[in-house]
């Protein structure tokens, strides 16, 4: 703090009205501060199950092992059809590892049908060996040990709610028990010592153990693009002595089911490769010494002979035909989609082949059409039942994929024989046709003759290439796939002291975000008058306060001296809680500001003030107590009316009981007995200098007679015979009479609640006061503290409480009676050497 503020105390102009506005951090803060209470319920609500949630956090639901398998590069000419498929190809690997055969063999083999699931029990603590078979029905079955090798053993099949007992005496030799169609055995130990110990155990269906399975398994290639080599295959599982056992059976049945069962089965085939090679040069060299003995023989047998027209005709016209089939089936063989693609991508095309075939009269494309449709009844028949991941449904999917092989293989075929045909008929034409030097069939022998030759040499490049690219993988192990990492069990750490302060800090973040949230939203979406800047700025208003927020009363009891023992309301002025310094000065500054706009000249009449507000519930009543308050403890005379006819509240602060008022006295009208009925009405206070007149019996007629001439006649006369009258007025909100009563008065106060009142309704009752030029001001009233500002009064309140301002106003005394009002309703002026409340 500067030097210089902490030598003067509290600069008050700065403290009372501040700068700020709605995107001010300051504004955003005292926000937040009104709204403590509703950011205390939602971290309640929020944060204490957070905590909750993080005292179990370090208890694990699951557990996950993972296995690194990397496969050859290469693909060969396997003659196995899977491995054909899947070697290398990362979405048929994922697929046959998740394949109904290669789960069912793991399920089958480790017995994973029966699942153990009390908590904190482990199956590899609780189970030696395990059997079940087709008579073994699914449910939940229940082993309870008693000690001494006793076991009781009870049974409640699916769909049903009791249990039924199935064995209750000694396990046997084997320590175990039997199970319909199957046998249990436990550890010695476990059925020795253990007395009450309970071990609840599901036994699943085949197609509900393959879904869990399944379900808990994930295959993910670790190599970007569609040829994967290493893959990471995780379990999660709830037990960690078992998880990675069942991973490495599972990884090993996936191998097996891979390669097969042959040892050498990748020496096999280069074996059987190299034998093709040679077989198929041997073809070669005989087809090269065919064509050559031929040349040699027929060389000179040739000679000139005549066309056949008809029979040139027909070979022309099966030409024609050979070539539009060929163009087809080549446009059809254009699209044909890669090993690669999708399952509807081949299934598509192999329909579109298959159709063109058999429209060709195909008699192997008809049989393969005809079994393409069955598996797609099939399909359709199985997807109304099950789900399209199902085992039986990815069945059918598989056996239609793997026809994409030999319709392939048969448009090739197809392609081969048309160009073939097309090949004799052109051979054909020329045999026809006139001229030509020899005979026309050695011509054509020659031509076949040639073709073999060229066929043989063709198949036997395709041959060596398919062996070299074998022979350039890895060595004699090249189809091989290899466990990089086997599964090891799961080692569980608990969370460090870090962790748990982040994931704290987190949930506290969370919990208080959406008070935070809140309270931003509210202050944008509906704008609020929280200080002066914000009336000055929104409501084109003159500001001279800014009162702080008094929490809700309860009468107090003043001493005996009193008049009457009055029990007044302790938010009053020197009466109890409003006794602290930045309350006091913060009314001797709105006091000071009202004498200096609105006081008058020397020898005139009164200052008369109107206090009034947008609604109810905006501390007018208060706020107009209090500087009447004020104002009688500077010594001056001073009159408090309360005007608001409806829900007037001066009785009450004061400690006085409903009774006639001010609505009496105007609805008997101006009379010679004005004066004195005015006098009577008038209520003594526990506050020297200060009368209040009370509201009274309120009706109907309360109101209009406020706009008749006695209301102005009495304010005319109270401020003749009073030095300050403040009048509370109600609401502009709920009736006219503030209009009426600013007119009669000198000047208005207008009380506006800090972050109650909006900007709209705020600017909507003030319209009229601004449009009638009346002399109007306005007052911050509910400026909440925060707790700084408690201990920053309580350091500096010997500024404000020194001995000569104690003296001012301090201590209470009794209130005289008021001087006697004239019969004819004149009022005499009180002497000022008075210091009681004079009429």
């Amino acid at each position: 703090m500067d030097p210089k503020k902490r030598e003067r105390g509290l600069d008050l102009e700065e403290y009372l009205n501040p700068k700020s506005s709605v995107s001010s951090p300051s504004t955003f803060m005292h926000v937040l501060w009104l709204k403590k209470w509703q950011l205390m319920a939602i971290w309640a609500l929020i944060a204490i199950p957070a905590a909750v949630f993080l005292a179990f956090y370090d208890i694990p639901k699951s557990y996950s092992s993972v296995a690194y398998l990397r496969f050859p590069r290469v693909t060969g000419t396997q003659q196995n059809v899977v491995r054909d498929v899947s070697m290398g190809e990362a979405e048929s690997v994922v697929r046959l590892f998740l394949s109904q055969k290669v789960l069912m063999k793991t399920i089958d083999e480790m017995g994973l049908r029966m699942k153990v699931t009390s908590k904190e029990v482990f199956r590899k603590h609780v189970i030696q060996s395990l059997s079940y078979g087709d008579q073994t029905i699914p449910g939940r079955y229940r082993f309870e040990f008693a000690g001494d090798r006793r076991v009781r053993v009870l049974f409640r099949p699916w769909g049903t709610r009791g249990y039924q007992l199935l064995h209750d005496g000694l396990a046997d030799a084997k320590n175990g028990v039997g199970i319909p169609g199957g046998h249990i055995s436990f550890p010695a130990p476990l059925l020795e010592v253990s007395r009450g110990f309970q071990v609840d155990m599901i036994f699943q269906t085949q197609d509900e153990a393959l879904k869990d399975f399944a379900s808990r398994l994930k295959v993910q290639p670790l190599d970007k693009g569609q040829v994967a080599v290493n893959y990471s295959i995780e379990l999660l599982d709830r037990d960690p002595f078992l998880v990675a056992d069942v991973l490495n059976h599972l990884t090993g049945n996936f191998i097996q089911v891979y390669t097969g069962n042959n040892e050498n089965q990748d020496q096999d085939m280069l074996e059987q490769m190299k034998q093709s090679i040679a077989a198929s040069r041997e073809n070669f060299n005989k087809a090269q010494d065919r064509l050559a003995q031929f040349y040699e023989k027929n060389q000179s047998r040739l000679a000139v002979k005549e066309g056949n027209p008809y029979a040139l005709a027909s070979a022309q016209t099966q030409k024609a035909q050979i070539e539009t089939n060929l163009d087809r089936l080549m446009q059809s063989l254009s699209g044909k989609p890669s090993v690669n693609d999708g399952d509807e991508d081949k299934t598509l095309w192999m329909s579109e082949v298959l159709a063109l075939l058999s429209g060709q009269g195909i008699q192997r494309a008809e049989a393969l059409r005809g079994r393409m449709t069955e598996l797609e009844r099939k399909k359709a028949t199985m997807t109304s039942t099950y789900n399209a991941t199902h085992p039986y449904v990815k069945a059918v999917d598989e056996e239609m994929t793997a026809m994409f092989t030999p319709v392939a293989k048969l448009a090739e075929e197809t392609r081969s024989m048309y160009q073939s045909k097309l090949s004799q008929a052109g051979n054909e034409i020329i045999r026809n046709l006139p001229g030509g030097n020899g005979d026309m069939g050695l011509t054509i022998e020659a031509k076949r003759l040639t073709d073999d030759r060229d066929n043989a040499g063709k198949a036997l490049d395709n041959l060596q290439g398919e062996y070299d690219r074998a022979k350039l993988g890895a060595g004699p192990n090249m189809f091989q796939v290899n466990v990089m990492d086997a599964a090891r069990p799961p080692i569980y750490e608990a969370p460090s002291l870090s962790n748990r302060l982040v994931f704290s800090a987190a949930a506290a973040v969370l919990a208080i975000f959406p008070g935070f949230l809140w309270a931003l939203l509210s202050q944008i979406l509906f704008p609020r008058i929280w200080n002066k800047d914000d009336a000055e700025r929104k409501l084109k208003v003159k500001v001279v306060g800014s009162l702080f927020h008094i929490p809700g009363g309860t009468a107090r009891r003043m001493p005996a001296t009193s008049p009457g023992g009055l029990s007044v309301d302790d938010r009053l002025l020197h009466h109890g809680r409003l006794a602290g310094a930045a309350d006091v000065e913060a009314y001797r500054a709105l006091r000071v500001e009202l004498e200096h706009r609105f006081d008058s000249e020397q020898g005139r009449e009164g200052m008369c003030i109107l206090v009034t507000s947008t609604q109810p519930n905006e501390g007018k009543s208060l706020v107009a107590a209090n500087l009447a308050v004020g104002f009688a403890r500077r010594g001056r005379r001073t009159l408090l009316v309360d005007a608001d006819f409806r829900h007037g509240r001066q009785e009450r602060l004061f400690g006085h009981a409903p009774q006639r008022g001010l609505i009496d006295l105007l609805r008997g009208g101006v009379d010679p007995d004005f004066g004195r009925r005015a006098h009577s009405m008038l209520l003594a206070t526990s506050q020297q200098n200060l009368s209040l007149m009370p509201k009274g019996i309120f009706d109907e007629s309360a109101t209009e007679a406020a706009y008749r001439a006695p209301m102005e006649y009495y304010l005319q006369m109270m401020k003749s015979a009073y030095e300050v009258v403040i009048v509370d007025g109600p609401p502009v909100i709920v009736t006219a009479d503030p209009l009426n009563f600013a007119r009669m008065a000198r000047g208005v106060l207008y009380v506006l609640r800090s972050g109650v009142v909006s900007a709209t309704e705020a600017q909507r009752a003030l319209e009229p006061f601004k449009d009638r030029e009346l002399p109007l001001v306005a007052v911050i009233n509910g400026i909440h503290r925060s707790p700084a500002d408690e201990n920053y009064y309580a350091r500096y309140g010997y500024y404000y409480l020194n001995p000569q301002e104690q003296a001012d106003g301090m201590k209470t005394s009794g209130v005289k009676k008021p001087d006697e009002i004239k019969k004819n309703g004149e009022i005499k002026k009180p002497d000022a050497r008075e210091t009681h409340v004079g009429t």
